[in-house]
This record gives structure tokens, sequence and C-alpha cells, in this order.
């Protein structure tokens, strides 16, 4: 039997791949998914232009949790912010020149799945 977790894996899923394509449609393009090191993790690392960008994607299928966009708190930021500069140290070996933002996409679908709303926050610094 199904527990409330595979629809919250289920919605996070479906987010990740509308973010996806939503910025690959404004001219992003995937570098890598779901970035783990030991600092943690990160949904999507693209680059658009000569812009990096480490993206946090957030989904809800409701709103009795709140929007997506205030689940992502100060510590979330720091921790994306700590991965990032790993990520730019090791496996970049600090040879990237161009800027890096931190950003969000908040996901919000409506029943059925139906896409409701997608927000791109470019800044999350």
């Amino acid at each position: 039997m199904k527990g409330s977790g595979d629809g919250r894996l289920a919605t996070g899923r479906a987010g990740e791949a509308t973010a996806l394509e939503y910025l690959t449609q404004k001219g992003y393009v995937l570098i890598t998914r779901n970035y783990r090191c030991r600092l943690g993790e990160v949904d999507l690392i693209m680059k658009q232009g000569e812009k990096l960008a480490f993206i946090e994607v957030r989904s809800r299928s409701g709103e009795g949790f709140g929007l997506p966009q205030e689940s992502v708190r100060a510590e979330k930021v720091a921790r994306i912010q700590r991965i990032a500069q790993y990520f730019l140290s090791r496996e970049l070996r600090g040879n990237w020149q161009g800027p890096v933002n931190l950003e969000m996409v908040a996901v919000r679908f409506g029943p059925g799945g139906t896409l409701k709303k997608i927000e791109h926050i470019t800044d999350l610094s």
C-alpha cells in the first residue's frame, strides 16, 4: 500500500521535470541533475550564457502546507551556497570565471496533476 511519501516523491519528480523543461525553454542548459556531495544535494545545476545556476525545485500539489517557495528557509539557502562552492572547487577545480546564482523554481500543481503555476526566483542569496 502506498504511503503519503509516495505522493510527495511523485510530486517532487514531476516538479523537477516541469522546472527542467521550463528552464530549458528559457535558454538554460542542464549540467547535472540531483547533484550530491557530502554537504547535501541540489536539484539542478544549469548554465545560461555565462551564468552557472544552482537551482532548488520545490513543488506542491495543494496549498495546505503553504506555497512551495515558503519552504526554502535561510538554512537551505546556506546549504545550497556551500554545495555550490564545493562543486566549483571540486568538480570545476576553480576554473569557473562567470557569475554564479542560487535560484529556485516553485511549481504548483492543480487537480489531476495539471500545472497550476510556476515561478522562477533568480536570486536566493
